[in-house]
C-alpha cells in the first residue's frame, strides 16, 4: 500500500470531466485516460497511488458515486481497477497495458456486492467536506484515509483549488471562501507535494484564531499524524 493517494474527483455532468474523462477507461481517448498522463502521476512519486471517484451528478453526496478506479503499476504493466455500480450490484473491470505499449487487455466480472454497501469500504463519507466543484484534486495520506472510513475522522487534504480549513467546532474541509484565491495545476500539485512545499497542515485554522483572540483557551493543537 502507498503512503499517500493522488485522487482525481469527477462527475457526469461536468463537461471538462467528460473530455478529460471520457467514459472512464484507460486509453478511451481522454486526456487523463492517456497511459502517459496516469504514468506521469504514478511515476512522480514512488510512495503516492491514484485514484478515479465519479458521481452521476454534481451534488457531492457519497451516495452518488457510481464509478471509482484505482490505477497502480504491477510487473511493468499499467493496470486500472474499475468497479462500476450495476443496478444495485457491482460490475468489476480490469484494464491491463504493457508500460511501453499501446496493447490493452479487458477482464470483465460481476460481483455479488451491494454497491452502497461496497463503496463505503473505500471511500468515506468525510470525502463530502471537500467536494463542490468538478474536477476537482486531492491528495490524502492513505493512513488517514483509511482511519476515516473506519471511524469517520476528519480527512487532512491538500486540494489544487481552495484552502483545507479547520473551523472553529474541529470540523476539517474545503474552505469555499477561498476558491478564488488558490488554483494550481494538478502537475504543479504533484510537484509542490514531492518537493515537500504542499504539506497536510491545514492553510487555514481557526481554532488558532479563536485561541490568539482568547488567551485563556489551551493552545495546544492535536496532532494527527
Amino acid at each position: 500500500m502507498k503512503e499517500n493517494i493522488f485522487i482525481w474527483i469527477t462527475s457526469d455532468k461536468c463537461d471538462h470531466c467528460k473530455i478529460s474523462r471520457k467514459d472512464g477507461i484507460m486509453g478511451s481517448g481522454g486526456e487523463m485516460m492517456r497511459p502517459s498522463s496516469i504514468l506521469h502521476i504514478l511515476d512522480s512519486n514512488k510512495d503516492i497511488s491514484f485514484m478515479n471517484i465519479n458521481f452521476h451528478n454534481m451534488k457531492g453526496k457519497i451516495a452518488d458515486i457510481n464509478a471509482i478506479s484505482n490505477f497502480y503499476i504491477h510487473d511493468n504493466n499499467l493496470i486500472q481497477k474499475k468497479w462500476i455500480k450495476k443496478g444495485n450490484n457491482v460490475k468489476c473491470k480490469k484494464i491491463t497495458a504493457e508500460k511501453n505499449s499501446k496493447r490493452f487487455k479487458t477482464v470483465d466480472k460481476n460481483l455479488k456486492m451491494d454497491w452502497t454497501k461496497f463503496v463505503n469500504t473505500k471511500i468515506p463519507l468525510n470525502l463530502q467536506d471537500y467536494i463542490y466543484y468538478y474536477p476537482a484534486f486531492l491528495i490524502v495520506k492513505t493512513s488517514n484515509w483509511v482511519d476515516s472510513i473506519k471511524t469517520n475522522s476528519a480527512i487532512y487534504g491538500i486540494t489544487d483549488v481552495g484552502k483545507t480549513k479547520v473551523s472553529a467546532n474541529g470540523k476539517v474541509g474545503l474552505d469555499r471562501n477561498s476558491l478564488n484565491n488558490r488554483i494550481i495545476d494538478y502537475k504543479q500539485l504533484l510537484k509542490d507535494f514531492n518537493t515537500g512545499k504542499e504539506t497536510f497542515v491545514p492553510k487555514l485554522d481557526e481554532r488558532v484564531e479563536s485561541r490568539s483572540i482568547n488567551p485563556t483557551v489551551s493552545t495546544q493543537i492535536p496532532v494527527r499524524y
